[in-house]
């Protein structure tokens, strides 16, 4: 069974017309000025074995993200990866109603206020343009914080964004080539669209130990790596796919030189 598609239902995008002031993004190198706010639409899922065939039931949400940074119940030490690859049958995901969502610049500075998907997994926020963003979504059920994310790409924005595993996995490979760059050619939501595509059709699933919030990031970004290399490996079987995924990361790799 194939994972959603991109473009969830009905969610697009309310345009680009402006509604706020221009504002400054402070980043590790320099202030980047972002022009005024834009409208973007998101959908939260993660993987089914969290719910029940239903929407996942959380626990808390947008009272799990701070200035940017998630809370969790759990320490930040080394972790024992649980890296494997989901089945067909388990790629699923589901919806995940109430989850805390918040804007982040690549240096882990909060953009705008924290918002919480509804009943479906649905949210708006307003986004400045002009820099590439992270938008992280927490959730808590179980008595575990799980962490959502997708790479925000500067221009026009037609279509839903999904905060899932797949994306997840795109962020952490992104900021882990880029660090706290937030240009460059390969950062435009036609491509990230495209890389999201391919691994969605390839079935690409993360489980849900490797998506808990309570990991020390390197260690988070290491293990997510491994889960990348190895499922581009396995399951994208054209070579011209793999190929364009290569090129992908390469034009980051190009964008983080000195």
């Amino acid at each position: 069974m194939k994972a959603i598609s991109w473009i969830a239902g009905t969610l697009v995008l309310a345009g680009c017309a402006a509604k706020a002031p221009p504002a400054v993004l402070t980043h590790a190198s320099s202030p980047v000025a972002v022009a005024a706010a834009r409208s973007l639409a998101v959908e939260v899922r993660a993987p089914r074995e969290l719910g029940s065939g239903g929407p996942i039931l959380t626990d808390g949400g947008v009272g799990l993200i701070r200035g940017g940074t998630i809370l969790t119940d759990g320490g930040v030490g080394v972790v024992a990866a649980k890296l494997r690859l989901l089945g067909a049958a388990e790629t699923l995901d589901q919806v995940v109603g109430g989850a805390g969502i918040q804007l982040v610049g690549f240096d882990g500075s909060p953009v705008g206020a924290t918002v919480a998907s509804d009943g479906a997994g649905h949210a708006t926020l307003d986004v400045p343009d002009g820099a590439a963003l992270t938008c992280l979504a927490a959730f808590k059920t179980g008595g575990k914080v799980y962490r959502l994310a997708a790479v925000i790409a500067p221009g026009a924005l037609d279509t839903a964004v999904m905060l899932d595993p797949i994306n997840t996995l795109v962020e952490s490979r992104v900021r882990d080539v880029l660090g706290s760059r937030t240009r460059s050619d390969a950062l435009s939501p036609a491509r990230l669209k495209r890389i999201w595509t391919i691994c969605n059709n390839a079935e690409v699933a993360v489980s849900p130990a490797d998506l808990e919030a309570g990991v020390a990031p390197a260690v988070a970004a290491k293990n997510l790596e491994k889960i990348w290399t190895a499922a581009i490996d396995a399951k994208v079987t054209s070579a011209a796919e793999k190929a364009e995924i290569a090129a992908f990361i390469q034009a980051l790799k190009d964008a983080a030189a000195p």
